[in-house]
């Protein structure tokens, strides 16, 4: 059996470009409900692109049957990529996950220590994992991909 979504508190947000609700998922007989059935479950429901919905926060119910949840629907792809928070890109794989290891830290912290003034610039510089550069040519690319 589908699982059955009701939405509460339906708020338009022009400032963002987007639609924010409250998400209430009955699934009888199933454990829980993924994401990628509740996406598609809204896009068809709001009439809208798969990719400008974001779940989150989906949490089930002691006893089951029942979750709860938040959803939001960017009016479209341009906005998604312009409002959305980098962590809610990357774990939509839009932006490339990247990995600060520790060890990488504690060396960049002990050269600092070491050097003086301009150099402590250039070793932090060096250290800077992801420029504002990758991550706009990251989103072009995933325009490119989804076609818009």
């Amino acid at each position: 059996m589908a699982p059955i979504i009701k939405t509460k508190k339906v708020l338009k947000n022009p400032l963002l470009s987007r639609i924010q609700m409250n998400l209430e998922i009955i699934h009888p007989g199933m454990a829980s409900v993924s994401k990628k059935e509740v996406v598609e479950i809204l896009a068809k429901r709001f009439k809208c692109d798969p990719h400008c919905v974001v779940p989150y926060g989906l949490r089930c119910k002691f006893g089951g049957n029942k979750s709860t949840g938040f959803a939001l629907i960017y009016d479209n792809v341009e906005y998604y990529l312009k409002y959305a928070d980098k962590f809610t890109l990357r774990r939509a794989e839009v932006l490339p996950k990247t990995i600060a290891r520790r060890k990488g830290y504690k060396e960049m912290k002990r050269k600092t220590k070491r050097s003086r003034a301009g150099d402590k610039n250039k070793i932090i510089k060096a250290r800077k994992i992801e420029t504002r550069q990758q991550v706009i040519q990251a989103k072009k690319e995933f325009l490119k991909k989804v076609g818009v």
